[in-house]
């Protein structure tokens, strides 16, 4: 009997502790995650639906961007000019279709801070009427409430076959 009221009293303090920290709210890591990704998807919307003015305040001012292709980069700068000509000349409309985000904390090392993945199907329709559907990766680096560094993940010739391109293979002997 006695062991009993301890197993009882030890459920009874474990289901307080429990509920207690359940109400508590979340962590401020988790606080964090959900700023850093609200700003993520703000950007990313911001995008698709040619808001330059918000596309500038989600990027911090050395702002550096990598990709698609192995070497790109760009600056905040650029990245505003290049949506400008896009929309502009190139893009009618682009559909966003998020599949999955998740955010992940470094604590130490080169990629050391907070980071946001997100992936996504991307519906991009041209001027000139054609249209292309891709998947997509981004991952964001957050600091102090700006995108600080991207990098984007997505297939070019993907695009390019969709919109009527065709690869020529380089003449040769056939080693290549």
């Amino acid at each position: 009997m006695k062991q009993l009221m301890i197993l009882s009293i030890f459920l009874w303090i474990a289901a307080c502790n429990q509920a207690s920290s359940e109400s508590a709210g979340p962590s401020a890591e988790e606080q964090l995650a959900e700023a850093n990704t609200n700003l993520v998807y703000g950007y990313l919307d911001a995008i698709s639906s040619n808001n330059l003015d918000a596309v500038a305040n989600a990027l911090s001012d050395d702002f550096i961007g990598y990709g698609p292709n192995y070497g790109d980069s760009v600056t905040k700068a650029q990245v505003l000019q290049s949506w400008t000509g896009n929309w502009d000349s190139v893009f009618t409309s682009i559909n966003y279709a998020r599949i999955e985000t998740t955010t992940e904390s470094i604590a130490e090392g080169e990629n050391m801070g907070d980071w946001v993945m997100d992936w996504a199907n991307i519906s991009l329709n041209y001027q000139d009427g054609s249209s292309a559907t891709f998947m997509f990766h981004g991952v964001f680096k957050v600091a102090d409430s700006k995108i600080v560094t991207s990098a984007s993940f997505y297939n070019v010739a993907d695009i390019l076959t969709q919109r009527g391109f065709t690869f020529v293979p380089p003449s040769g002997d056939g080693d290549n």
